[in-house]
């Protein structure tokens, strides 16, 4: 591999057949691996300490692997901004004193879940804090069973960002308005993974991955890009030029550091997470207002707006 000609390569494997599939591909050469799952985690440590020339990567977040790197994406900054326009254009659709809901589908329940789901509600309570979002939790069991409860409740729209664990390939992830006839999509936020394994080789081609080696740091280096980088985004193809504007001012607010999904005061069914103020009643610093990537990363709560329950 060079800076003029970089060759990829894709190894599909089964959960138990995952060291073979590094092993085929460090015998073809191959100088850097990713693996692109959690559950592949342990192999890739087993993999990058038999091979310690080879440049061994993991999609996941929170885990901790001296001998791999892990990385993700901030999708929550993404669905920060799809909790904004669902909210403008729930605003929009509703007329009089009607209750606005907006029903949201979490199809796993994990840490990474409930960052998506927390800033999407923030996202919505900062356009329209009146406005409810029905948590509903994929049954496999009984399909479907959300839509009627849904339809009991009033949703008027529904969020359902997560459809990777789905078998059909006819489910669309995306942000939803329930119309008589049929659902109209709005718009999704995405990962663009084809950028991050970019960065990634860059900078192994540029020698910056090296870095942290030659200077002997212990702490596992871990990666974890967002708006900034381009790895998520969002795609509105039926936003109103407004709304757009709107939208590119959060987001560029965020690119720059000017704005978090978890910043300012934040409340949880269960009382408040991060106030604005301190107990003299002094301004606190923009360090403080901010939550740690810590305690992002170990979210256990659901924000105010919410009903229903999240099993952690």
């Amino acid at each position: 591999m060079t800076g003029d000609n970089v060759v990829t390569e894709a190894y599909i494997c089964e959960e138990n057949n995952v060291c073979d599939a590094i092993e085929k591909a460090v015998s073809d050469g191959c100088g850097i691996v990713f693996t692109v799952s959690p559950s592949m985690l342990r192999d890739a440590v087993k993999a990058s300490v038999k091979y310690p020339d080879v440049k061994i990567l993991n999609c996941s977040f929170g885990k901790t692997a001296a001998s791999v790197r892990c990385y993700y994406g901030r999708m929550y900054e993404a669905s920060f901004l799809m909790g904004i326009l669902a909210a403008d254009r729930l605003l929009t659709e509703c007329s009089g004193n009607v209750q606005r809901k907006i029903g949201y589908l979490a199809r796993t329940m994990d840490n990474t879940s409930v960052r998506v789901l927390n800033a999407f509600a923030v996202g919505v309570s900062m356009i329209d804090p009146e406005c409810r979002i029905s948590l509903k939790c994929d049954n496999p069991n009984a399909p479907h069973r959300y839509r009627r409860e849904w339809a009991k409740e009033g949703v008027q729209m529904f969020a359902d960002f997560d459809c990777s664990s789905v078998a059909d390939v006819s489910t669309r992830a995306g942000l939803f308005l329930i119309k008589e006839d049929k659902d109209v999509y709005l718009g999704k936020p995405y990962f663009n993974w084809g950028k991050y394994y970019v960065q990634m080789v860059q900078s192994v081609l540029s020698g910056i991955w090296d870095i942290s080696e030659k200077m002997k740091i212990s702490v596992p280096t871990n990666y974890w890009f967002g708006l900034s980088t381009g790895v998520v985004d969002i795609i509105t193809p039926k936003a109103p030029y407004q709304t757009k504007k709107l939208l590119a001012f959060m987001k560029n607010a965020i690119v720059h550091g000017g704005m978090d999904p978890f910043s300012g005061e934040l409340r949880s069914k269960d009382g408040i997470i991060i106030q604005q103020s301190n107990s003299s009643g002094s301004r606190i610093t923009a360090d403080q207002e901010k939550m740690k990537t810590s305690e992002i990363a170990a979210m256990e709560w659901l924000n105010e707006n919410i009903d229903g329950e999240f099993e952690f």
